[in-house]
């Protein structure tokens, strides 16, 4: 009877854990995105895709499917280490953006999102906000980069008119 119990108890945390763990997930997609909504305009048709996958992702979960994210799961990879590459890139020319920081902090939380079993709405949004917010950090790097250069290079080439021949 005891052993009965055990089980019983270790199945019932087990799937309250999964559900905390998929709310976890969720939450932090809907976070990532409520954060690069702020920075980034999410464009009509961003907001369209993300609609359409958040209403397959619901009918899965509700009809109880079992639902492949694999292809977001390996984007979602992929766009953090792109991001965490960028994040470097960011610090070296000292620019802030709290956003990118935000998710650079929870880019485990984000890789643990594709290692493990969980619902697809979470992979789904972060899949598509991730990929919109790199689009446009990217963007941003370049536009100041490129600044930067151009300043050193008007620098340099004051310098040399300068110099005695």
């Amino acid at each position: 009877m005891k052993k009965y119990y055990s089980l019983l108890m270790l199945f019932v945390l087990s799937i309250f854990s999964l559900s905390v763990l998929a709310d976890e997930w969720l939450d932090i997609a809907q976070d990532i995105q409520k954060r690069v909504v702020t920075q980034v305009p999410i464009l009509p048709e961003d907001q369209k895709q993300i609609d359409i996958n958040l209403i397959w992702a619901n009918q899965c979960v509700r009809k109880q499917y079992d639902c492949k994210t694999d292809n977001e799961k390996q984007s979602i990879r992929e766009t953090v280490q792109s991001l965490e590459t960028l994040w470097k890139k960011y610090q070296d020319l000292s620019i802030k953006s709290p956003v990118l920081e935000y998710i650079v902090n929870k880019a485990d939380t984000l890789r643990a999102m594709t290692d493990e079993d969980v619902p697809p709405m979470g992979p789904v949004v972060a899949d598509i906000v991730l990929q919109i917010y790199y689009q446009d950090a990217l963007q941003t790097y370049d536009m100041i980069y490129e600044r930067e250069v151009t300043a050193k290079i008007e620098k340099h080439q004051n310098a040399l008119r300068y110099l005695p021949e």
